[in-house]
């Protein structure tokens, strides 16, 4: 089995703490909120968002419940372009959507994406041919 390395563990609390925070403004929430929906401790969320630990799994799924998102969110790389970016076909350019700026779960930018994608091609089956009257 291979060993966590310092700095990857390092990493991973930051990238969980980053996310975290990132889901608990875009909520509103504060860490003792948090705590109440998740029904952990205030003591213990305070240590994994300070970064002086990582919750364990139970925790992770009760956090990520709370936050309504799948657990999975929760250790995603925080940098990884794919974790936060969704790509996007308009008029046959390519967009990336940023998701972490744009304070989105992956999952709602994909939708979004599909929606404004889908509604560019309802656009163009009922529009008249370019040069003709309405």
């Amino acid at each position: 089995m291979r060993q966590e390395t310092r700095a990857g563990r390092e990493k991973r609390k930051q990238d969980f703490i980053l996310r975290v925070r990132d889901l608990l403004a875009a909520k509103g929430w504060s860490q003792s909120d948090l705590a109440r929906a998740a029904g952990v401790g205030p003591d213990r969320i305070s240590k994994y968002l300070s970064g002086i630990s990582l919750p364990r799994i139970e925790h992770a799924r009760r956090i990520a419940e709370a936050l309504q998102v799948p657990v999975r969110e929760l250790a995603l790389r925080y940098d990884a372009p794919e974790a936060n970016q969704v790509s996007l076909q308009l008029d046959g350019e390519t967009a990336l959507l940023d998701v972490r700026a744009l304070r989105l779960r992956v999952e709602d930018a994909m939708r979004i994406a599909a929606d404004l994608n889908e509604a560019r091609a309802s656009l163009e089956r009922n529009l008249p041919p370019e040069g003709e009257e309405p």
